[in-house]
This record gives structure tokens, C-alpha cells and sequence, in this order.
């Protein structure tokens, strides 16, 4: 599906449309408690699919996005430091200055330096998607619905209501 590499707390619920109903209608539900930051559109505006509806407070993401980065370049700097002491080891065990063991424990240290950057990465790129997610955007063209929802709500996944259905009327 189009959202198949969304997180849960994050995945909007599309679900398939009813054959019985006339009219095509996607739900868009928030899988997390998040609150509305800004509403974009309003009850029986023509939307696009794509176009932005709803932001959710994006705050926490925003953060979490920050520390990723901050985490990613202090990995990137302890696997060149590692680099340096390797290189610097090689040298010395060439001349019998250090032991094998000295060598290989810096080798080690350097994989796990880079398997902690490779950790950063990902979870930088897990943020930078969570961020994304608070930017809801319509599953296709069509008329928004009810929008039960005002700026400040908190919606969940338990919410009784989706934050709109878009009904397509081609």
C-alpha cells in the first residue's frame, strides 16, 4: 500500500471502500495522540489528492528530528576518530610496537562505531518520516466531509470520529 512503510502510531487507516455505498469514501484516522495544530480545509470544500489538510503539532517530531541529526554526526565523528586509531595501530603493530590484540581491539571498536552510526542513521530517518506524518494530506480527490475537529483537539486512534472523510464524486 502506499503507506506500507509508515509507522504504526503514525499510519493513517484508508480503508477499502464500501461496495454498497455510491460514492467512494476514505477515512483518514491518526494512529496517535497527537493535537490539531492547523485545519486546512472545511466541511464540503473540493480538496485534491495530495493536498494538505491537516497539521498535527509538530513540536516533538520537530525535537526528536533534531537530537537524530546531533546523533548521527557525533557517530560520524567517533567512527573517524576510530579510523585514525586503526591506521595509527596498524603502523605500530607492523614495527612490533603493539600486540595483535591491541590491533584488533581497535578494529572492533572501529565495527562497533560504525554499526552505532549505521543505528543514528536510521533512527534519523525514522524521525525525518515521523515529522513528515504530521503533515495529513488527502487520499484522493474529492469533498471533504464533517470535520469534527477543531485547532487544539486531541485525536487518537480510539477517536469516535475520523478527522474527515473524503467522498469522491467523479
Amino acid at each position: 500500500t502506499a503507506h506500507s512503510g509508515v509507522p504504526p502510531m503514525l499510519k493513517p487507516f484508508l480503508p477499502q471502500p464500501d461496495n454498497k455505498a455510491k460514492q467512494n469514501a476514505n477515512k483518514t484516522i491518526l494512529l496517535f495522540i497527537p493535537s490539531l495544530y492547523s485545519i486546512f480545509n472545511d466541511e464540503g470544500s473540493m480538496v485534491k489528492k495530495g493536498q494538505v489538510l491537516f497539521v498535527i503539532d509538530p513540536v516533538q517530531y520537530e525535537s526528536a528530528a533534531r537530537a537524530a541529526k546531533a546523533a548521527v554526526a557525533t557517530a560520524k565523528a567517533n567512527v573517524s576518530t576510530q579510523e585514525i586509531t586503526v591506521k595509527n595501530k596498524r603502523e605500530l603493530n607492523k614495527k612490533n610496537i603493539i600486540s595483535d590484540y591491541d590491533l584488533e581491539m581497535a578494529e572492533n571498536t572501529l565495527a562497533s562505531a560504525k554499526a552505532q552510526l549505521a543505528s543514528a542513521e536510521a533512527q534519523l530517518i525514522s524521525a525525518n518520516q515521523n515529522l513528515a506524518y504530521t503533515r495529513v494530506t488527502s487520499p484522493s480527490d474529492g469533498v471533504a466531509g464533517t470535520i469534527p475537529y477543531r485547532v487544539g483537539s486531541l485525536v487518537s486512534a480510539s477517536s469516535p470520529s475520523p478527522l474527515t472523510v473524503i467522498s469522491d464524486i467523479t
